[in-house]
């Protein structure tokens, strides 16, 4: 199977929100507030997701939390056996905090 993705390019989005940056933070790091947005984990598990195809999934690692900054980790897929890291940067912005969420693939 091909594909257009490359492995080595990452993918980078940034985009603005209202709100403090203290605020957007808690979007992230606070289980209760990323539920509203992310899956939940599998019952009985505190790092390990199934997708929604039902096949068996990927775990999280949590590498680096540098409060109000930085929140970056790993999620470690199974089948087909790959490796994503995603990091989130937090910066004050004039309208609130800019959030820049980078994804990075390596299979």
């Amino acid at each position: 199977m091909t594909s257009d993705f490359e492995s080595s390019t990452p993918y980078r989005r940034t985009f603005v929100l209202a709100v403090p940056k203290e605020r957007a933070w808690e979007c992230f790091a606070d289980p209760g507030e990323r539920s509203a947005w992310l899956a939940e984990p599998d019952a009985g598990s505190e790092d390990h997701y199934t997708t929604a195809a039902g096949s068996p999934g990927f775990s999280v690692v949590v590498d680096e939390v540098v409060a109000l900054e930085r929140l970056r980790w790993t999620e470690r897929h199974v089948d087909p056996a790959d490796r994503i890291e995603i990091c989130v940067v937090f910066e004050d912005a004039d309208t609130g905090t800019r959030i820049t969420v980078t994804q990075a693939r390596f299979g």
